[in-house]
């Protein structure tokens, strides 16, 4: 590590540093999405395996399905949305 820019630590407990200082992950679900994308870097990550692995199984494969998982609302189309602050 450089101390620049992010860095994610994957084997033992997984470490997030952005520009050196240790970013807090809040949730597991948080977790394991940036796991699963930072295993997957550089690669495009399908919803299926993304629903998969923060839900599991079946959840897994029904949240996959949801219009809403699939396709979520940019900024700006949410109710009182502005597509330059989020």
């Amino acid at each position: 590590m450089d101390g620049g820019g992010l860095s994610i630590a994957l084997l033992g407990p997984l470490e997030v540093r952005l520009d050196g200082a240790p970013v807090l992950l809040t949730t597991s679900r948080l977790r394991a999405l940036l796991a699963v994308l930072a295993v997957f870097a550089g690669d495009a990550v399908t919803v299926e395996r993304l629903a998969l692995a923060l839900w599991g199984g079946a959840a897994g494969q029904r949240a996959a399905q949801r219009p809403d998982v699939r396709h979520p609302p940019a900024p700006g189309d949410r109710p009182g949305g502005d597509p330059h602050h989020p």
